[in-house]
């Protein structure tokens, strides 16, 4: 699994680079929807330890309300 930090990074970049209406629909579906990296992320917090199940969730999450912020500002 890629580090959260990277992954926040990387969506925030593409979210600046989306050219098109349909580039940040792309975003959406691959980050924020059913099955998508955050989701994926969010599953995965049972299997981890206990001391790195909560810090894990607050990133998911950061990751979930920049992206969509960044989104948003770009609609």
């Amino acid at each position: 699994m890629t580090d959260p930090d990277t992954l926040l990074q990387q969506a925030l970049e593409r979210a600046r680079a989306a050219s098109d209406d349909e580039a940040l629909r792309a975003l959406d579906r691959e980050f924020l929807q059913k099955g998508g990296v955050v989701a994926n992320l969010l599953a995965s917090i049972p299997s981890l330890p206990p001391d790195q199940r909560k810090a894990t969730g607050q990133k998911a999450n950061q990751i979930k309300q920049a992206l969509e912020a960044a989104l948003a500002a770009r609609k």
